[in-house]
This record gives C-alpha cells, structure tokens and sequence, in this order.
C-alpha cells in the first residue's frame, strides 16, 4: 500500500511517501505500527484518508488502497 504523508507528519517520517508491505486489518494497526517507528507521531493529532475519503481508525485497509496521514485541518 502506499501511505503518503503531509505537513508535520511529512516532516515528522522525513518523507512524503512510502510504500508498506505489511498487512494491517484496519488503520488502527496501521497507525500503531507507524507510531511506533516515528516515535513523534505519537504526540501528533491528524486524520487519515483511504482514497480520498477520511475513515475513522476502525476502517479495515487493503493492499491496493492509498493512505494519507494527514494533518488537522478546519474548514471554513
């Protein structure tokens, strides 16, 4: 899967994307494991989206799928 990363996070991981190979059920599992290499992110509040659609941490992942770590944001 391919997690593409924003703002703090971005700057936080040092990078803008990477490409996982783990297998995650749900985005929970993903943002622990990610939490746990980038120690930060565990101080950081963001949002995830799975193709363009913000999910809650109980959204399941596929492979194919394109996560984005994204940071809090308000509308207007």
């Amino acid at each position: 899967m391919k997690v593409l990363y924003f703002g703090i996070i971005s700057e936080i991981t040092g990078k803008e994307a990477e490409k996982l190979t783990g297998e995650y059920l749900n985005v929970n599992e993903l943002i622990k494991d990610l939490s746990s290499r980038y120690k930060r992110l565990q101080n950081v509040l963001f949002q995830v989206s799975i193709n363009q659609k913000v999910v809650p941490l109980t959204h399941p992942i596929a492979m194919e799928d394109e996560i984005a770590i994204l940071p809090p944001f308000a509308g207007g």
